[in-house]
């Protein structure tokens, strides 16, 4: 009796590799020297990328806004852009995967060049790489035993848009808006009907001046968004994840002098990124053997990764930060403002430990009324409730850091306080061994005997017995109805053959 394996094949998305790229940036600012900077921004608008053979190209543009006070003492800004490229390598790319790229700005320093000064970004780019391909897996076959199992696939669908928000609001009276800086975050994502609908908030802080003075000043607002992007195969209560870029942002500023108020409309243009997790069942082969013949089956692994809870959460810090500047009673502080988060967390049993950087901007005047900046950085860590969290599963946190407000109490010593908006979604890690091959051997010469009797094992399972056995798990249930699973050990096993055959 010959034994020939028949297989099937599924279409799912499988994570290729991941790459993790560095690119620097420079920007000239010639005959900038003489100014003395006070703070210089850098963001992000993320650009395109293609893929080819052995090679991702990506790029964008960095937006620098800096502060800085002139040979006369007055305060001064100014803007400028310059666009990159770059392109990380790896020999298993190939022209037709799809990326999901994670930028971050990891460091800016500032550097004079005669006349000029020279801004520089180094770019982190962490590339993940997917291609949608057919699993092709063992699904039974003539005089083959197999052990079918049900396993879950997904496939997953990129989907991308760009949207328009416009805010309008009041602010106190002031002369001049100096720079702005925004931070994004996405709140919700949900999927729906063709779609995937994404919820957040973009804290806007403007830096300002005084009219007729040289004091700075600085407003933050949280302004919530809401976009839906077309997603073709997305049905509700799929597992996904977004993130949020902004494009550009336009700030039109009315005064009235009477009512002391400034009037601001913005406009932001922001582009999402989203992944939705299609998905979908197939029946599998986890083990087989041949009845007839001696066989070695070839087992693959197969995981997912996914979305498995996303939520919302607001957290106050406090704590004495660490300042690179000497302050004392005789410094008027005055704003802080250009905040940014370095975070991560980890699972356990019930809760999320969060750790980190809170880094800001302070502005202030020291006891010979001259205006001076501070970097201030205040490491944090926190604990988030959350009962259905496990220790081991992969969590992610996004922030925005707001409200940040710093008190003299001590000399020299600044109590420092913020408000985080977080938004922490916790992965799902599931694997499963199917049989991807099954090699036929060499044929067994059967016994000639009309009764066998086993002795089996203390938990011995009938797929186990029909493996060892040889024989179809529903002949020796069958022949041995008695008998329950998984054993004792001390059952008897019968099976009974026909004179040249089995039974």
């Amino acid at each position: 009796m010959t034994a020939t394996p028949s297989y099937a094949k599924h279409k799912h998305t499988k994570k290729i590799t991941e790459v993790i790229a560095q690119s620097i940036v420079e920007c000239k600012m010639p005959d900038y020297a003489e100014n003395t900077i006070l703070a210089v921004h850098p963001s992000l608008v993320i650009g395109g990328e293609e893929v080819h053979a052995g090679e991702v190209r990506y790029g964008g543009k960095i937006h620098y806004s800096i502060l800085a006070k002139n040979m006369d003492g007055g305060i001064i800004a100014t803007e400028r852009g310059i666009e990159f490229s770059h392109k990380a390598e790896d020999v298993a790319i190939a022209s037709n995967h799809k990326t999901d790229i994670a930028f971050k700005l990891e460091k800016t320093t500032v550097k004079q060049d005669g006349k000029a000064i020279i801004l520089s970004t180094i770019i982190t780019a962490t590339i993940s790489i997917f291609a949608n391909e057919e699993l092709e897996y063992l699904s039974g076959g003539e005089n083959i035993v197999c052990n079918y199992r049900p396993m879950s696939t997904r496939q997953i669908q990129h989907c991308n848009g760009i949207f328009e928000i416009e805010e309008e609001f009041e602010t106190e009276y002031v002369g001049d808006i100096l720079m702005h800086c925004e931070q994004i975050n996405c709140t919700k994502v949900v999927t729906g009907v063709e779609s995937l609908n994404t919820s957040g908030e973009i804290n806007l802080s403007i830096i300002a001046k005084k009219e007729g003075e040289n004091v700075i000043l600085c407003y933050e607002r949280l302004i919530p968004f809401h976009a839906e992007i077309a997603c073709a195969d997305a049905v509700p209560k799929l597992a996904s994840i977004a993130s949020a870029n902004i494009q550009s942002v336009n700030l039109q500023a009315t005064c009235d002098e009477e009512r002391n108020k400034c009037h601001i409309v913005a406009t932001f243009k922001v582009a999402v990124y989203g992944k939705v997790f299609i998905k979908d069942e197939v029946t599998v082969v986890d083990d087989a053997f041949c009845l007839n013949h001696n066989s070695l089956a070839t087992k693959e692994n197969y995981s997912i990764q996914e979305p498995a809870y996303a939520f919302s959460a607001t957290e106050k810090i406090h704590g004495t930060a660490i300042i690179d500047k000497q302050i004392d009673f005789g410094c008027v502080l005055y704003a802080t403002a250009l905040h940014s988060t370095e975070i991560m967390a980890m699972a356990q049993d019930g809760e999320i430990i969060a750790e980190g950087l809170l880094k800001s901007i302070l502005f202030y005047k020291d006891s010979d009324n001259i205006t001076k900046s501070a970097t201030l950085h205040l490491p944090f860590t926190f604990p988030i409730a959350f009962d259905k969290v496990k220790t081991g599963q992969k969590v992610r946190v996004s922030c925005i850091a707001c409200g940040v407000a710093v008190q003299q109490k001590v000399e020299g010593e600044l109590e420092t306080e913020a408000t985080f908006k977080l938004f922490i979604t916790i992965d799902n890690h599931d694997e499963v061994k199917y049989l991807s091959k099954l090699h036929i051997g060499d044929t067994i010469v059967q016994t000639d005997s009309a009764i066998s009797v086993y002795l089996p094992k203390k938990g011995d399972t009938l797929w186990k017995i029909a493996k060892q056995l040889r024989q179809p798990p529903e002949l020796i249930q069958q022949s041995n109805a008695h008998l329950n699973f998984p054993l004792k050990g001390q059952e008897r096993i019968v099976v009974y053959r026909k004179k040249g055959g089995r039974t």
